[in-house]
């Protein structure tokens, strides 16, 4: 891939991670960041780490809250250079936890707020949920900050019904409300202590502050002091990797390596430190018998196997089931009932097969497990052949729902409701009486009848193309009529002008989708329960009452909290996830906490939902520009050689 490539892959897999619902493996994710730094000049490197951060928050840091750089298992030149460099004979090591990165102040002995890491800058305030988690008080009066991990520990995370310890401290410490029983089982283990009247890099030495950490109240994780003098690099690896071995078996948290310096290192002020470093090696694999094998039907009606195991513990997390990629692996590796796999879980967190050291002949499935029609090969996976496959309709109208930001429907919902494709999805109402339906339909209302063209377009997906590719298309065209001609063209085989980063492949792999989704949309647009909204690109902003206006929601109000946000957006408002100086509105329900009393301090004007209400009414009074029909496409639309006014 391109540097320009591997910047947008890598940018796209780091949200889900700060999210706490990471796509890929540590190791896969590593091995792009490394291929990145290979094509790039060091300060153009550093510069795009610093963007790979959470998002910035309203409490800004007494300085910069950098990142480690990795040195990994199996390559010894980085080790080795920063062994002659910073190290003299003593290396203090300890574990790199997989967790969420908290800043806390203390003052004249108090806790006195707190924050996630954020951009290095800034970070959402956390000092709510931090109350719950860290000493309130320590036996200090100096003004002081305290960096740690934030994790749950043992099987805590199993209790709370989290695939992992690290997804749910993020979960945790992401919820809005705080219920005291759960937030409690997040464990904080501090490992830096500064004093803020004194300059970075002054002040006491690293193995000298987990002292002073432990004498002030703080829980600090297992560290140990190695004696390296007259050490090798090679010898020093196999070190490392038996004492990761060793701490990992003990651990009550996630570990996805260690944290090594000199025990004299102090804070650095920078977003690289080059004195702190983490060193990180893959858990071992793992070996486990196949049960059985599970295909089902994706949305381009690909028939897609998982390999159901034997379950294993790795790390703290249960595994019963691994991905099997394609019909090809399957078929190639010898994957089935008998076989043995080996599997490995990178940063805790995804599971992926590793060898097959024992082979059986695998029996592939000749009719769709959905459909009964016939699998054709298609590549390295096996298709179903029916013309329209009712695992597939089902899987893309969930796809879609899920786009648009609708909650509580999922696959086995909405089968349950009779909604299997886009027709049953229009027709359908919702059953008297059960608040899940009405919720659904009121997010549908809001968030589909409510949005423009474009947005449900590309909330559809299109086979072979990515969500975020569908946008970039419509984009760097113009308009939605604009992106549908270039998809003629190249059709034909022309080669008009691509954005950055497509291809003509990819377009004709799309096609097909992106034909049937246009007709999809207009069956939508026709619908009189369609009221519409501007079609925004590049972010431009709505003209609304509620255009560009912040909104957080705090207490109870009388419809769902989903629903109440799906109607601000709708409307051309934006939701807030903290209350800031930044904040526009603080809608406050029955039993409003501790965002209410922060809102009335910082002067944000405070509303109940009638007035929230009064303000969309108020917005639909305006004129409205006149709705362009959009008539029904068919499936095989005549080309398109010039833009034409669709919406």
């Amino acid at each position: 891939m391109t540097p320009s490539e591997l910047k947008a892959e890598i940018t796209r897999l780091n949200a889900p991670y700060r999210q706490g619902s990471p796509l890929v493996t540590d190791e896969f994710y590593d091995a792009l960041v490394d291929e990145l730094e290979a094509l790039m000049p060091i300060d153009e490197f550093e510069a795009f780490l610093r963007t790979l951060t959470e998002e910035t928050g309203d409490t800004k840091h007494d300085r910069i809250v950098g990142s480690l750089r990795k040195f990994k298992y199996g390559v010894l030149a980085p080790l080795e250079r920063w062994l002659k460099r910073y190290i003299t004979n003593r290396i203090l090591t300890q574990p790199k936890i997989d967790g969420l990165t908290f800043m806390a102040v203390y003052r004249e002995g108090r806790l006195y707020s707190g924050a996630t890491k954020g951009d290095g800058n800034s970070g959402e305030s956390i000092t709510d949920k931090l109350m719950y988690i860290l000493p309130q008080t320590i036996p200090s009066e100096k003004a002081i900050e305290v960096r740690g991990e934030l994790t749950l520990t043992g099987d805590d995370h199993i209790a709370l019904g989290f695939k992992n310890r690290r997804n749910g401290s993020v979960g945790l410490i992401r919820r809005d409300e705080i219920n005291p029983a759960e937030i409690v089982c997040c464990k904080a283990f501090a490992f830096e202590y500064r004093e803020m009247d004194s300059e970075v890099g002054q002040g006491l030495g690293r193995a000298e502050q987990l002292v002073m950490l432990e004498s002030l109240g703080f829980t600090v994780a297992q560290h140990t002091m190695l004696d390296v003098t007259g050490m090798d690099v090679e010898t020093l690896q196999e070190l490392l990797a038996d004492h990761l071995a060793e701490s990992r078996k003990t651990a009550p948290f996630s570990m996805d390596g260690l944290v090594l310096c000199a025990p004299e290192t102090r804070s650095e002020d920078a977003y690289l430190p080059v004195e702190l470093v983490a060193w990180k090696k893959p858990l071992p694999a793992v070996a486990t018998p196949v049960l059985d094998l599970e295909w089902s039907t994706s949305r381009g009606q690909l028939v897609k196997p998982v390999v159901l195991l034997q379950s294993v513990d790795i790390d703290g997390t249960t595994i019963s089931r691994v991905t099997g990629h394609n019909a090809l692996y399957i078929k190639n590796s010898g994957i089935g009932v008998g076989s043995t796999v080996t599997i490995i879980k990178g940063g805790d967190v995804i599971p992926k097969l590793e060898d097959v050291p024992v082979m059986v002949e695998p029996t592939l499935p000749t009719d769709c497990p959905s459909c009964g029609s016939p699998l054709e090969w298609k590549g390295v996976d096996l298709a179903c052949t029916a013309e329209i496959c009712s695992a597939a309709t089902l899987k893309r109208v969930a796809h879609f729902v899920k786009n648009r930001g609708i909650e509580g429907a999922s696959e086995t919902s909405l089968e349950n409701w009779g909604i299997t494709d886009f027709a049953t999805l229009l027709a359908w109402t919702p059953a008297e009486g059960y608040k899940s339906q009405q919720s659904f339909m009121d997010q549908l209302t809001a968030r589909v009848f409510h949005a423009s063209p474009v947005d449900i377009f590309t909330a559809m997906g299109c086979v072979g193309l990515a969500d975020k590719n569908m946008d970039k298309i419509i984009s760097f065209c113009g308009s939605l009529d604009a992106a549908t001609a270039l998809m003629h063209l190249t059709g034909l085989g022309d080669t008009p002008p691509l954005p950055a980063g497509i291809g003509i492949k990819m377009l004709n792999n799309a096609r097909k989708t992106w034909m049937e989704n246009l007709s999809l949309l207009a069956n939508i647009v026709v619908d009189e329960r369609y009221v519409g909204a501007p079609t925004l690109l590049n972010k431009e902003k709505l003209s609304g009452s509620l255009s560009g206006k912040s909104f957080l929601i705090t207490g109870t109000l009388s419809s769902p909290r989903k629903s109440i946000e799906s109607l601000i957006v709708a409307h051309g408002g934006k939701l807030a996830s903290s209350v800031s100086k930044n904040l526009d509105f603080l809608i406050a329900g029955e039993s409003a906490g501790s965002k209410l009393d922060k809102a009335r301090q910082l002067g944000v004007t405070v509303i109940d939902e009638a007035t929230l209400h009064s303000m969309i009414e108020a917005s639909a009074t305006e004129p409205e520009p006149p709705k362009e029909q959009v008539e029904p496409t068919t499936s095989n639309p005549e080309p398109v050689y010039k833009q034409v006014s669709l919406f």
